[in-house]
């Protein structure tokens, strides 16, 4: 997903999804309204420095990361919005999440700083 610009709607993996470097998610300027709802049937994996971002009014709020097996973020990942992973979510050193990190059985965390998004 690494170099891409998604407007907000649905985006679904029927197996993995990986992000490499730098995912913008542009709102468009609609006054923070869209939503982006990411499902992946198995596993969510950042590389290392990888970056989720939002632009144009975008909300981390307002994104939605549902994972059917387990998140692993990167060493150093700026990670946006709610991931909902059904077994567990792995955050390496130094990743850093703006949303809210929800899984069965575990959340394992290392370092690092998880942030409510901001309701406006």
């Amino acid at each position: 997903m690494g170099g891409k610009t998604l407007a907000p709607g649905v985006y679904s993996f029927t197996s993995s999804a990986q992000l490499t470097g730098r995912l913008v998610l542009d709102g468009g300027g609609k006054g923070g309204k869209g939503v982006w709802i990411f499902q992946i049937a198995s596993t969510l994996t950042t590389a290392t420095n990888s970056s989720v971002v939002m632009s144009k009014g975008g909300r981390a709020g307002n994104v939605f990361w549902q994972v059917g097996s387990a998140a692993t973020l990167g060493t150093g990942t700026a990670f946006m919005g709610n991931i909902l992973a059904y077994s567990s979510i792995t955050m390496n050193t130094a990743a850093n999440l703006s949303g809210r990190a929800l899984a069965r059985d575990a959340v394992t965390m290392d370092s690092n700083n998880i942030q409510a998004p901001p309701e406006k």
